[in-house]
């Protein structure tokens, strides 16, 4: 989840994640993102989010050890790069055509009880896989919910926030982002950078966080 966070904020052109510290893909050591920026020197991309100001906020450790504070994009990244290389584990690219439960025996399995159930996926160019889990990260599925009214709106001028870098071009000139949350603000922040003349349409209040 983390790591298409990261990603995501990559194609908007975001210098800092929207998330502190603590929130990382190392699930097993909270402090392991600031701990790598002070063992590469570069506790500077750390920001603070303001939430050691807010007293209420005070009975939790996190937010005032550092761990609140917001990592740039590139640190994410290289954080991630580095504990991939740590992890155990095999790097297979292909397309999954086929996926089969399967039983697995022990080498002195004689009948079904001693079956260990698994899974068997298959590649497109014949080479199989056999797990104990299979995890889908997919990233998002289905098609975009558009409004109603702007159903009509013709598709060369419709664009997902995810693909606005590759679709957002010279001619559009004015740009209206519909959402109030914290991507429709960035994805409005993204089309000023490209010197768009933006409006963000909203039902509700903005909240400043």
């Amino acid at each position: 989840m983390y790591i298409s966070h990261g990603i995501n904020l990559i194609r908007l052109g975001i210098k800092y994640l929207r998330s502190p510290a603590i929130a990382h893909s190392d699930h097993f050591d909270a402090t392991a993102l600031l701990a790598y920026a002070v063992a590469n020197d570069r506790e500077d991309e750390l920001i603070e989010s303001g939430c050691a100001e807010i007293r209420k906020l005070h009975g939790l450790g996190q937010t005032q050890v550092g761990l609140w504070k917001l990592p740039s994009t590139s640190l994410f990244e290289d954080f991630n790069a580095d504990l991939a290389k740590k992890l155990d584990h095999d790097y297979v690219q292909g397309t999954a055509v086929d996926i089969d439960v399967t039983c697995h025996h022990n080498n002195d399995a004689t009948d079904h009880e001693d079956c260990k159930e698994g899974y068997t996926l298959t590649l497109s160019d014949g080479t199989e896989i056999t797990c104990k889990a299979v995890v889908l990260a997919l990233g998002p599925t289905g098609k975009p919910i558009v409004p109603s009214k702007i159903c009509n709106v013709p598709n060369d001028q419709l664009i997902p926030w995810n693909q606005m870098r590759e679709r957002l071009m010279p001619k559009h000139e004015v740009v209206l982002v519909v959402g109030g949350g914290l991507t429709a603000v960035q994805a409005a922040q993204y089309s000023l950078r490209q010197g768009k003349r933006v409006y963000l349409c909203s039902r509700r209040p903005l909240v400043e966080r």
